[in-house]
């Protein structure tokens, strides 16, 4: 057991570091010296390096493997492109901070858009819940042509402190996500931060949220597992995963606000259009654990239909069935009735 310690802390060492040199020495200078296209096809040939390495190339394709039945192509194909949003989504971000990227020039396409529609001409606020898609799919959703008013963007602060070569990398990620999304575009008007530090959000967002006027985006599947000692907590299966732990905080704050809450699930087509796809807005009930399970449901439904925008991990427990449009049992349950479908392809 020492040594298997031993070897996976290298391991991660050895990632975090490949990942830090490749952010640092090669995509930033991308971004800034080349053209959108040439910087993404660095970032396309990092991917196939990433894919090769054995982290965390063979977890990737480990993970699209059993997450979505896949042959041994279609894994490595699905593992390259998971491991290609993030760097891609530094690239254009990045782009836009360098001033390199005119966001006039973006073609933006939005999806069952009657409900949006709706909301923007009321005037009342709402509640934006999303997820943990593509990083330059989502900085649309601030544009004041798309979402006027107040806006309020949830999440967790940039560690002002890194104690490993992997919390380095997620840092240098999340900064340049944060500072695009709050410093660029048309602005965020306000930031509330969530984090054993910040454990007390929900009050000044409900008095903004009975203003008027007011839209605050909140990612839903966001692991803020360290709530569980404050209470309004749903564990529940969600995607590859057979246990994960929810904050049930944008259920209440919408029932209290009373105002309705509506999906949104931004992805970039291979042209670069933004796609913004839209649920119905809806009221949450008196059940929070409900109505967070009604806002993860979509989400679930739309990572299984497109696993490559998203960027958080998956999981390997559960299989998402494309037939029957959602997540499944669990590997030991399906090895032998579906084994076929792991097999690699001819």
């Amino acid at each position: 057991m020492a040594i298997r310690s031993v070897i996976n802390e290298i391991a991660n060492a050895t990632e975090g570091l490949v990942r830090v040199v490749v952010l640092t020495v090669i995509l930033r200078p991308a971004a800034y010296l080349l053209p959108r296209r040439w910087g993404l096809a660095v970032a396309e040939v990092v991917s196939l390096v990433l894919l090769l390495l054995p982290r965390p190339g063979v977890p990737a394709f480990l993970e699209a493997r059993d997450a979505f039945g896949l042959g041994y192509l279609e894994a490595l194909g699905l593992a390259r492109r998971r491991l290609l949003r993030p760097l891609a989504d530094f690239v254009i971000l990045n782009r836009l901070l360098y001033g390199r990227e005119d966001v006039v020039k973006w073609t933006i396409i939005e999806k069952n858009a009657d409900g949006i529609a709706r909301l923007r001409a009321t005037g009342k606020s709402f509640i934006i819940a999303t997820g943990h898609f593509g990083r330059a799919a989502f900085a649309p959703m601030y544009f004041s042509g798309i979402i006027p008013g107040r806006r309020i963007h949830v999440g967790a602060p940039i560690p002002s402190a890194v104690s490993t070569l992997a919390e380095r990398q997620a840092r240098l990620q999340y900064s340049v996500t944060m500072r695009a999304l709050s410093s660029l575009l048309d602005r965020v008007d306000d930031v509330v931060y969530v984090s054993p530090q910040h454990r007390s959000p929900a009050l000044p967002i409900y008095k903004k949220l009975r203003r008027g006027g007011t839209v605050v985006y909140v990612h839903v599947d966001a692991p803020w597992a360290w709530r569980k000692s404050d209470g309004g907590v749903h564990v529940r299966p969600f995607l590859g995963n057979r246990r994960r732990e929810f904050a049930t905080g944008v259920a209440r704050l919408a029932q209290l606000a009373k105002c309705p809450i509506i999906t949104c699930v931004p992805y970039l087509e291979s042209d670069g259009t933004v796609v913004l796809e839209w649920g119905a807005p809806f009221m949450a009930g008196d059940d929070e654990v409900a109505t967070t399970d009604c806002l993860l449901d979509v989400l679930e439904v739309a990572v299984g239909n497109r696993p490559d925008h998203y960027v958080l991990p998956v999981g390997r427990d559960r299989r998402w069935s494309c037939q029957r449009q959602r997540w499944e049992g669990s590997r030991s349950s399906q090895s032998a009735g579906d084994s076929e479908s792991t097999e690699p392809s001819a």
